[in-house]
């Protein structure tokens, strides 16, 4: 060997080297204690926009889909609207294709009502939509596992007081066990758990009032199965899980569930993944709230828009956006962190709390995903978020993400860039060694990729390099075998389904002629691709 070559090989090796330690370290902190029980993941609206463009979709487009969320990253949870003023029918038209859809891949996934509209008079709110549900149940065979009472009640157009959220969850208790006892069929409408407030955040002083309300109310906590939050730029925090606590089951010795009902990145752009790229910020801050979510009591967690036409502006609230014209679709890299997180949390896992010794001004120690106030220029997201369960079959899983070096925005900002070693200390497995688990990866250039090394537990420690936006789950084994894997199309139009158009197409008719002939043409490149 020259020495040329001898030198390059040293600085080959030194590079390795450096690369495999991290300028920054934090230790991660699993506390003993199980605490709530993992119940799944889920979504809301697979059809919303444009209205109906997921029936114009080719069938086998329309399955794919659907399988990839319901099946791959095994979906349980599907959350529908329904306004106090909506017929029936039109309910239907809007739901039944994903529902068959739905049925015909997952016969046991779990649907969730959310009624919407301006209440009124309590008991009156509450009668109304226990009727749709009953006519639903009888006339169409629609089974709700659950519904809530409204959706983000402190919007001032529903016009829902503190004092009417323990009463419309009382109201409806009352008015489904009713129509239980007056049908000749039994329809398990007694059976409907009821969750509530879904507030918008956990951060406002009207959420606050509203737990207030109902925890003050005995008979309105004996008719709620579960409290309800949402996740967006203000996730859950120590202070409302502390809160919640002594109602839960794990932290307290109560029964409630913790629902997260809404999650996304809303009103944001968002490019398709391709094979190679897409954007790992919007993963890395997916994974992160759901992370953050789960170690702090959250049961049921549910992304915002499962399917969706291509939006310029809004892809960041959807999972799977779709080109109704030309048939395609493509999945947004969050997908496979969903994926990955799907895989890592079985339903059933039961989780620890888990706490950082990043201690700067006592924002990070529970990597609570808060508001970041423009006023407070050094109030940051966690850099790290971590989650740690121990799965039915008994063996322990953890999952941590780096969500450092994501563009600022108003309302958050993100530490600069940085690749951390993060020491996992599971407390209840202090002495155990030599256990070991393999690392799963998933960032802008690999989508859930194993390590070809292991983590090898010391003393109940595991050690982990993490990189920016980057998500690593840890398990003694994974099931990475996945029966269908996203499409990668060469030809697409990511943001040209109508959506942002429309309304000039219907206000300028020529304008929506030529569109459609130009959507004409789209489709028969489309085709002749294919062909060739």
């Amino acid at each position: 060997m020259t020495r040329l070559s001898i030198l390059l090989l040293m600085f080959v090796m030194a590079a390795a080297a450096m690369r495999a330690h991290a300028d920054h370290a934090i230790t991660v902190t699993v506390h003993e204690g199980a605490r709530q029980t993992f119940a799944g993941l889920g979504c809301n609206h697979c059809d919303i926009w444009p209205k109906l463009a997921f029936r114009e979709l080719p069938e086998d487009v329309q399955w794919e889909t659907m399988r990839l969320l319901w099946q791959e990253c095994n979906f349980q949870y599907y959350r529908v609207w329904l306004e106090r003023t909506e017929s029936t029918d039109n309910f239907l038209t809007m739901v039944s294709q994903t529902l068959d859809i739905l049925r015909g891949i997952n016969p046991d996934a779990r649907l969730l009502l959310i009624p919407h509209g301006r209440v009124g008079e309590p008991a009156a709110y509450a009668g109304h939509f226990a009727r749709k549900i009953l006519e639903l149940r009888i006339d169409h065979g629609i089974w709700f596992y659950a519904t809530g009472i409204s959706n983000e009640p402190n919007n001032p157009a529903i016009g829902m007081s503190m004092e009417m959220i323990p009463a419309i969850v009382k109201a409806l208790r009352d008015s489904l066990d009713y129509l239980e006892e007056i049908t000749t069929d039994y329809l398990g409408l007694d059976t409907i758990r009821i969750i509530a407030p879904e507030a918008s955040n956990t951060g406002d002083p009207y959420f606050n009032e509203y737990i207030d309300a109902l925890i003050a109310d005995p008979e309105a906590m004996a008719s709620l199965h579960g409290f309800g939050v949402h996740s967006y730029n203000m996730c859950m925090t120590k202070d409302a899980l502390d809160k919640f606590a002594p109602y839960l089951e794990g932290d307290g010795a109560g029964t409630h569930a913790l629902w997260q009902t809404e999650s996304s990145n809303t009103l944001q752009p968002e490019d398709p993944a391709t094979s190679t790229q897409g954007d790992s910020a919007k993963g890395a801050e997916t994974a992160a709230r759901l992370i953050s979510d789960l170690n702090l009591g959250v049961t049921h967690w549910l992304f915002w828009k499962g399917i969706n036409g291509f939006t310029e502006n809004d892809n960041g609230s959807v999972i799977i956006g779709h080109n109704q014209y030309t048939g395609e679709y493509r999945v947004f890299l969050k997908y496979y962190y969903l994926r990955q997180l799907s895989r890592t949390f079985d339903i059933g896992a039961t989780f620890r709390r888990a706490s950082t010794d990043f201690d700067k001004y006592g924002r990070y120690i529970w990597m609570e995903n808060t508001y970041c106030h423009p006023q407070e220029p050094d109030m940051k997201k966690p850099p790290i978020c971590c989650a740690a369960a121990r799965n039915p079959g008994g063996d322990w899983a953890l999952a941590v993400v780096n969500q450092t070096g994501i563009p600022n925005r108003n309302g958050a900002t993100f530490f600069e860039a940085r690749t951390y070693d993060v020491t996992i200390d599971v407390t209840e497995l202090g002495g155990v060694s030599g256990i070991a688990y393999d690392v799963w990866r998933c960032n802008n250039g690999i989508r859930n990729v194993l390590d070809p090394q292991p983590a090898v537990m010391e003393n109940g420690r595991l050690s982990v390099t993490v990189h920016p936006c980057e998500l690593v789950s840890l398990r003694p084994s994974f099931n990475t075998h996945f029966a269908i894997e996203p499409r990668d199309y060469v030809y697409m139009s990511p943001h040209d389904t109508g959506c942002g158009f429309g309304v000039l197409a219907a206000l300028l008719p020529p304008m929506g002629l030529r569109m459609h002939t130009a959507a004409r043409r789209r489709r028969r490149r489309a085709r002749e691709r294919r062909k060739a």
